[in-house]
C-alpha cells in the first residue's frame, strides 16, 4: 500500500480522496480527513500511507524539476 501510495493509485477507493489531496494539495489536509480513517486504519498505518503519499509526490516533483534543469 505505501507504494501505492507513493504513486498515487492503487489504494482502497476511500484513501484516494486523501491520497488525491496530498499529491496535489498537501497543504489543504485537515484533521477531519485524517481522523475518519484513522479510526478504520489505525494511526501508524495512516502516519506510513501519509508519509509514503508525501514522499512519492516529493520524489515526482523533484524529478520533475531535475528534467527541467537538464534541458536548460
Amino acid at each position: 500500500m505505501r507504494a501505492a501510495a507513493a504513486q498515487g493509485a492503487g489504494v482502497p477507493a476511500d484513501l484516494q480522496p486523501l491520497v488525491n489531496k496530498i499529491h496535489r494539495n498537501a497543504y489543504k489536509v485537515t484533521d477531519e480527513d485524517v481522523a475518519g480513517l484513522a479510526a478504520k486504519y489505525g494511526e501508524d498505518e495512516m502516519f506510513e500511507i501519509i508519509v509514503s503519499t508525501a514522499l512519492g509526490a516529493a520524489e515526482k516533483r523533484l524529478r520533475i524539476g531535475l528534467s527541467i534543469l537538464d534541458h536548460a
